[in-house]
Formats: C-alpha cells, sequence, structure tokens
C-alpha cells in the first residue's frame, strides 16, 4: 500500500494538480481511473500514481486526436 513514505495528496490537492472539483476526482476514482487509499477516515492518493495517470492520458489523447 503506503510504503516508504511516498508523497501522498488528498483530494483537494489532486483536484487542484488536474485543475477539477473535487466531486470530479471522486467520479475519477469509482471509475478506477484514479486509485485512492483509506487512511482512517481520510482518502488519499500517491503522487506518482496521480502523475502516471496524467502522463498516460494525454499519450492516449495524443495518439488518438492524430
Amino acid at each position: 500500500m503506503l510504503e516508504e513514505r511516498k508523497e501522498t495528496l488528498t483530494r483537494k490537492d489532486v483536484a487542484e494538480l488536474l485543475h477539477v472539483t473535487k466531486q470530479t476526482v471522486i467520479n475519477y476514482t469509482k471509475s478506477g481511473l484514479l486509485k485512492s487509499y483509506k487512511m482512517g477516515r481520510r482518502v488519499l492518493y500517491l503522487k506518482d500514481e496521480v502523475l502516471a495517470v496524467i502522463k498516460e492520458q494525454q499519450v492516449y489523447r495524443y495518439k488518438h486526436c492524430s
């Protein structure tokens, strides 16, 4: 799960990073696009995983728009 104290982000942090609303982050999580981790009552995301999704989506858009 959260091995080696990797940098984590809250839903708010992810929303700001992606320039979307918190509800959109929740929808992305429910659809499986983003993976979240529960720590007690908090929902966290691994920054590396969020950045990987961003990069993957940019490549997907580039390949399907040309």
